[in-house]
């Protein structure tokens, strides 16, 4: 997810809450894509402002100085620590929502959504202690793939006239295949990342463990 994505959907989910509060909490959900934004400023200062996501993979992602730091903020292991610390050193008002447990809850839904929305490019959850990755049943990157085929198109005579192309029908497309059996299940596997990407975007995460996905 892009990081508008989470501060918007953080937004949504707490906007009941006092300003502070839900400021704080969008703080918190934007917070293990800073070292990313860092670089990315860093990269364009240095370029002019002019470089390729190419460049990016190259001089941001392949930096430890930047990707380390990512990819611990993205660890399930470092929320539980920061949860744990916290509710060490916050006894007495244990419970309430204060605007630090708003940060902690806005990092902690950051890391959930992604342990919802990829798959073969999951992150491990709690490197280094093990390298399980929840492959979630709904991912970008195998968004092409479980695409369900297109319908055929059909044409319409207008009086007097030759066939006339449906709206949206290019001609450098291919022909749709035959609907096979799987094609009900394929639906629903698309009907689900769809809904996915309404609710947060398309998204392109520059430190190699996220696609940018574009419906065609």
């Amino acid at each position: 997810m892009r990081t508008y994505s989470h501060a918007l959907l953080t937004l949504h989910a707490s906007r009941r809450h006092a300003p502070r509060t839900y400021t704080y909490a969008i703080l918190g959900a934007t917070l293990p894509d800073v070292p990313a934004l860092v670089g990315a400023a860093w990269l364009a200062a240095n370029r002019l402002g002019r470089f390729s996501r190419k460049d990016f993979q190259t001089e941001v992602c392949g930096r430890s100085l930047f990707s380390r730091p990512d990819a611990a903020l993205h660890r399930t292991l470092t929320v539980s620590g920061a949860f744990a610390l916290h509710a060490v050193l916050n006894t007495k008002r244990r419970g309430t929502l204060t605007p630090l447990y708003a940060f902690l809850l806005g990092w902690a839904g950051h890391v959930f959504a992604h342990a919802l929305s990829h798959g073969s490019d999951a992150r491990p959850l709690i490197w280094p202690v093990s390298a399980y990755r929840f492959e979630s049943p709904v991912s970008y990157r195998e968004l092409p793939r479980t695409r369900p085929p297109r319908l055929p198109l059909r044409r319409r005579r207008t009086r007097g006239g030759p066939l006339r192309r449906p709206q949206g029908d290019h001609r450098h497309r291919r022909p749709a295949p035959p609907l096979g059996p799987g094609s009900l299940q394929a639906h629903r596997q698309h009907d689900r990342a769809l809904l996915l990407d309404i609710l947060s975007d398309s998204i392109y995460h520059p430190c190699g463990c996220y696609i940018e996905y574009r419906s065609v």
